[in-house]
């Protein structure tokens, strides 16, 4: 076997050497501070980590919202055991609001017709006057999911008690 080592002979931020924040290494960066850097997740560790929110949560796959939280729940703490070491949490910063989003999208499609999405928008407490309008709309889901009467019916605590727990964002 030949085994060779390639020595570097330019100096620091040379052409041939990369950045350490231009480089990953098992899922992890560091920032771009020369004086204190941090560890962080890489973006393509974002990248895949929505992918699989994106599976887990799917419009399609005929699952009670129960069982999505209960799954996504599972990955989420999984996920976090592993790349809960990061110390700059900047790239995580809205990514609760976007998976309560996903699943305010999946229940809206599970509402299916306008009848029930009224008759659930007004149990819910969100008055007739605004429950008809939001729950006869013609758009899709993902648009849906952010109209504000729609976040008021279910809110992030919903998907707390029925026990999804978004490790990065909880006090404990």
């Amino acid at each position: 076997m030949n085994f060779s080592i390639k020595v570097l002979t330019q100096p620091d931020g040379g052409e041939g050497q990369p950045k350490p924040w231009t480089s990953e290494c098992l899922g992890f960066t560091f920032t771009n501070s020369v004086e204190r850097p941090q560890i962080r997740l890489h973006w393509k560790t974002v990248k895949r980590m929505k992918e699989r929110v994106r599976e887990l949560t799917g419009r399609s796959s005929g699952r009670s919202v129960k069982r999505v939280v209960t799954d996504l729940g599972a990955f989420l703490r999984g996920w976090w055991n592993y790349f809960g070491v990061i110390q700059s949490r900047n790239r995580l910063a809205r990514l609760d609001v976007w998976i309560h989003r996903r699943l305010r999208a999946l229940i809206w499609k599970q509402w299916k017709r306008a009848r029930t999405r009224i008759r659930e928008l007004m149990a819910r407490g969100i008055s007739k006057a605004f429950a008809v309008p939001v729950g006869a709309s013609r758009k899709g889901p993902w648009r849906m999911s952010q109209v504000k009467w729609v976040v008021f019916a279910v809110p992030g605590r919903y998907f707390e008690s029925l026990g999804l727990i978004i490790p990065w964002t909880s006090t404990v």
